[in-house]
């Protein structure tokens, strides 16, 4: 019997979708001064940035608790109540 890991399973769905998680690159030119000059930077977003990643984020924490067996079902559906439920979304955000 295979082992359920819910490492391995959140790590396949990141890697399946990895083109969602892949950090924007701005290029900013340097200035020829020393000072930095910050208004040539792009402004970011929290909020934006936290609502772009939501649904990969919710597709790999559901594929994280999905029964793989029968004997797991009533088990995996716990675990997907109290993981679905909000407030465990940030700690897989500040990861990506």
């Amino acid at each position: 019997m295979a082992r359920f890991s819910f490492r391995a399973a959140l790590i396949a769905v990141l890697l399946q979708s990895a083109t969602a998680f892949a950090p924007v690159k701005v290029s900013v030119s340097a200035p020829s001064s020393t000072v930095l000059n910050v208004a040539t930077t792009a402004p970011f977003s929290l909020d934006e940035y936290l609502q772009s990643k939501i649904v990969p984020i919710e597709a790999a924490l559901e594929a994280s608790v999905a029964s793989r067996i029968p004997q797991t079902d009533k088990i995996c559906e716990s675990m997907a109540y109290s993981l679905m439920a909000g407030g465990k979304r940030i700690r897989p955000v500040l990861c990506i």
